[in-house]
């Protein structure tokens, strides 16, 4: 190791303890484009599906299961507000028209009337809140404030009305046109925890209580009363849900519970959980089940049709299309059973379209489910291990988590220096509500800094300069510096005055300049501002550079709308993702129309870069040296862009269509670059990085290190399992891998380029150092997710 040279060396970071919080709800738009989730601590982020891409194909049989239409993008994230605890999140989409064509801008869809209009994002919780949430600017809309009660779950009715299952036993009727509570159902003993519009009895309601009851109301107008009351047992019963003229409820014994709706009796119950049951969803045609919660287990529930009998051999009809049988009872069975996550679910979703279930809950990955014909589960208490099919959506958002500065400027009397001289560095953590900084010494213990808390709104961006002197952190609503002292034993920050930029507003991107002392800042108006930090007695900042990147006449390229015409134009123009910057240029993604856009602060003008087809979504953008735009994409194919001539680089052009067959799976998402040389990259993902060689021809099969998952590889890897890494030491010192040139026939066709190495676990930041090292910072999920409270065992269910 002493022998090695600096080029050679790689530090592993593995001392940050990074877990994102656990999914609380999901919901999904009518047409099955974007998929909202809602997490424990207020934080939103929606995720497109393939089917979002302008001129994608609208056929539902161009879905495959688990196949490329079915890939799903972080496409945006509300920070949240601090102690908004979710607990049920629902798209709001009035007279949606299946029949109409799909606007290019998924956050808007087509009426009834033909008009364009918004998707309106509502969520519900334990602080007592309906909120509807501004897609754009990434706050709040509008907020109904219920009082001292909060809200367990909720749900539409009657196409303009929202349920409010509160925490005093009532339930609570939101008008969403005029957003305000409309109205209130009788208040009863204990909790209502669950409420259920019913969609075959005109104006009834179902609420489900923490006392095993259940209640059917019915709503007409003015007129509010019980009609019914049902109850099994005592139990808190956590959902309930109307399936083909029967209700289905989950409770704290772990029982499913089919009832009849007439009379109210229990007429089948299910005892196949071992903890509380907390989630229930149902297929298009209301004949399969599917329930899971506290064990983790997803267990699936079929209605058949049987002759009395036949009774006994309901099973071999299980999975059977018999609904056009004449003659036959209906009976609900047990269908099937599997296991994709390893804690709590708390939030079980059915697509139709994709035909599959997507599940969230503790660990707080998203666990994807294929479905056989007729929705029947794969029993994975059945199958070998190599024929599950479960697939797992990474937690985290495309963008580096952590930032690594080496080139320090440590306060006077202080002996800390640079990386170079002590082998120092500062690694800086941004979380939803907070930034914490951290001190590293080669082979001594990492010291943790300080941490800076955010008071109310989630931060949106975070950036320091490369000495660690200067840190810049935004929220929705401001945007704050500090000057930071290193010091021998201790470490304090000084907050800097706003000087002449007054208020400083909040931004969505922020970054430090070469200089370490102005800052770009890019708000969501799409205007940009350098902000210089001036020293002197007293500190403060100052704008010294404007410049507006949209121009106004972008506006008439898009259709108007009467209704909410303000709003529908700020989604259409305003709405910028994938942001990148430098001296020269910045750039910017637009989700409408799927593009990216460079403006260049010399010439002031906006170009737009050349994409690689009209469904692929862009998911990553990094500025170059040499003023080169490299822009990645969900199928994790990117383009190399010459922002000096406004054209593809040569390697792009040569190579527009040439990937290695056996590429990197697209769940396993790049989302960042490190710059090795002018013309080598190394991109990466979580849980993977490739080494690229722009002057060398892109090989027939990439190269694989460490048994990556491809394309072609069916086994199944589940997200603990992936990111699965031992914890012995805070850091070690590793030789970088060298590959030698293949000798077989066999790896002749693959060549020292595109190599795909999965050494590295849980990377949430990687940078090359000016002495020719690398540092990868590692996020240890095996570790995190032991430390869970109710971990449950795999193997603890009959696995």
């Amino acid at each position: 190791m002493e022998t090695q040279s600096n080029s050679e060396k790689t530090y592993r970071l593995r001392f940050l303890e990074y877990l994102p919080p656990a999914t609380e709800c999901m919901a999904v738009t009518r047409d099955e484009k974007l998929l909202a989730v809602g997490r424990e601590n207020g934080q939103i982020e929606i995720y497109a599906s393939r089917a979002c891409g302008i001129n994608m194909a609208r056929d539902t049989s161009k879905f495959n299961s688990i196949g490329k239409a079915d890939t799903w993008t972080m496409i945006h994230v509300i920070p949240g507000i601090r102690n908004n605890d979710i607990r049920n999140i629902t798209w709001y989409e009035p007279d949606f028209c299946t029949l109409s064509k799909s606007t290019n801008n998924a956050f808007t869809y087509k009426d009834v009337s033909g008009d364009i209009v918004p998707r309106r994002l509502l969520t519900t919780g334990l602080n007592g809140a309906v909120i509807e949430w501004d897609l754009v600017n990434l706050q709040s809309r509008k907020i109904i404030d219920l009082g001292d009660t909060g809200i367990w779950d909720s749900c539409l009715h009657d196409s303009s009305m929202l349920l409010c299952a509160c925490d005093d036993g009532a339930v609570r009727i939101i008008c969403l046109e005029s957003f305000t509570e409309l109205k209130r159902l009788p208040i009863f003993d204990g909790k209502c925890l669950s409420v259920a519009s019913s969609t075959t009895e005109k104006n009834t309601i179902y609420a489900a209580y923490s006392d095993g009851s259940i209640r059917k109301f019915l709503d007409g107008g003015d007129k509010k009363r019980l009609t019914k009351v049902f109850k099994h047992k005592e139990a808190s019963i956590w959902t309930i849900e109307e399936v083909d003229g029967f209700l289905v409820s989950g409770d704290s014994n772990g029982e499913i519970i089919i009832w009849d709706k007439m009379n109210g009796n229990a007429i089948k119950t299910f005892k196949d959980f071992e903890g509380d049951v907390l989630t229930i969803a149902v297929n298009h045609d209301q004949r399969t089940i599917y329930a899971s919660g506290v064990d983790s287990k997803v267990v699936a529930y079929k209605e058949v049709h049987i002759s009395g009998k036949n009774a006994h051999k309901y099973n071999k009809i299980i999975g059977h299309d018999e609904s056009n049988k004449v003659g036959l009872e209906k009976e609900w069975v047990y269908s099937g059973t599997t296991r994709g996550q390893s804690h709590d679910i708390k939030s079980l979703l059915y697509l139709e379209n994709h035909q599959c279930l997507i599940s969230g809950g503790v660990s707080t990955d998203l666990c994807i489910y294929s479905l056989e014909k007729y929705g029947k589960l794969q029993d994975s208490f059945k199958l070998k291990r190599s024929n599950k099919k479960f697939l797992h959506i990474p937690p985290f958002e495309l963008k580096n988590q952590v930032t690594i500065c080496t080139d320090l400027a440590p306060a006077e009397g202080s002996k800390k220096t640079s990386w170079e001289d002590e082998g120092i560095m500062i690694v800086v953590l941004r979380k939803t509500f907070s930034v914490e900084l951290w001190m590293y010494e080669v082979r001594k213990k990492p010291v943790f800094l300080l941490e800076f808390e955010k008071s109310q709104f989630g931060i949106t961006s975070v950036s320091v300069n490369s000495s660690a002197s200067y840190i810049c952190i935004s929220d929705i609503e401001t945007t704050h510096f500090y000057k930071i002292n290193i010091l021998e034993d201790e470490v304090n920050f000084q907050k800097i005055s706003e000087g002449n930029a007054v208020g400083l507003p909040g931004v969505i991107y922020t970054k430090f300049m070469q200089n370490n002392q102005t800052v770009l800042t890019f708000n969501k108006e799409g205007e940009v501002n350098f902000v210089k930090i001036k020293e002197g007695d007293n500190l403060s900042v100052e704008v010294t550079n404007t410049y507006q990147t949209q121009q106004e006449s972008d506006e008439d390229m898009y259709e108007s709308d009467e209704e909410d015409k303000e709003y529908v134009s700020t989604l259409k123009r305003k709405f910028f993702t994938q942001i990148t910057a430098n001296e020269n240029f910045i750039s910017f993604g637009s989700f409408e129309q799927n593009q990216v856009f460079f403006f260049d602060f010399n010439t002031k003008e906006i170009f737009k870069a050349m994409g690689i087809d009209k469904t692929s979504l862009v998911t990553f953008t990094q500025l170059l040296t040499g003023n080169r735009l490299l822009v990645c994409y969900d199928t994790n194919k990117f383009l190399l862009h010459d922002l000096s001539d406004r054209n593809l680089s040569s390697f792009s052009r040569k190579n527009l269509k040439k990937f290695p067959i056996n590429y990197i799976h697209q769940y396993n998402r790049i989302y960042a670059c490190v710059e090795l040389e002018p013309t080598k990259l190394m991109l990466y993902s979580h849980f993977t990085n490739i080494v690229i060689d722009l002057d060398k021809k892109i090989p027939e099969h990439s190269k694989v290190v460490r048994n990556h998952p491809s394309k072609t590889d069916t086994r199944t890897m589940n997200w603990n399992e992936t990111l699965s890494f031992h914890h012995k030491k805070y850091m070690q010192l590793l030789p970088q891998r060298s590959y030698e040139k293949a000798n077989t026939k066999q790896e002749e066709h693959e060549g020292d380029n595109f190599v795909i190495d999965n050494k590295y676990k849980g990377i949430l930041c990687m940078k090359k150092l000016d002495d020719g090292s690398m540092v990868v910072v590692e996020n240890l999920w095996t570790n995190l997710l032991n430390r869970l409270p109710g971990v449950v065992k795999v193997n603890k269910f009959g696995q």
